[in-house]
């Protein structure tokens, strides 16, 4: 695996985003107000502790089109279904200060990981339809058994 060949796997990043998407890993972020503000025409005073959703915002059918469906095309530049949507719509890893440190690293592993998987094996899953719950993380709903099939 080197860096050429990942940069061309446009295809599976946008997998993985999608998939992030759906159903992000973490549930959202808080920050404390350091000073009064309002946002959308609430007052918000200083020294409140303000949540992000992050599903919330990344399901919206007014930012994402069939929020519901699995649609990769919507992360990759020059295809029709690319979304238009906020660019704080959709922010798994955080944003600013206090994103993920180590979210470049996990993103890279997480590619290496997809790409050895589809080389070695098919997967098949029959399950019903997986849900999440949430907590400090988001975790299925209930156990996903994926058959592997050796390739």
């Amino acid at each position: 695996m080197t860096e050429s060949a990942l940069a061309k796997m446009k295809y599976m990043k946008a997998c993985q985003t999608e998939s992030q998407r759906i159903l992000p890993a973490v549930f959202g972020s808080s920050r404390r107000t350091d000073s009064d503000l309002v946002i959308g025409g609430y007052e918000i005073p200083k020294g409140t502790t303000v949540v992000r959703c992050g599903s919330t915002s990344s399901n919206d059918p007014a930012s994402f089109a069939n929020p519901e469906q699995f649609v990769p095309e919507r992360w990759i530049r020059g295809c029709p279904e690319r979304h238009n949507a906020d660019s704080f719509a959709n922010i798994p890893w955080g944003h600013g200060a206090r994103a993920c440190i180590g979210q470049r690293f996990a993103r890279l592993e997480l590619y290496v990981m997809m790409v050895k998987l589809v080389q070695k094996y098919r997967m098949e899953y029959t399950g019903e339809a997986v849900g999440m719950r949430t907590g400090f993380i988001t975790i299925p709903d209930k156990p996903i058994n994926i058959k592997f099939i050796q390739r």
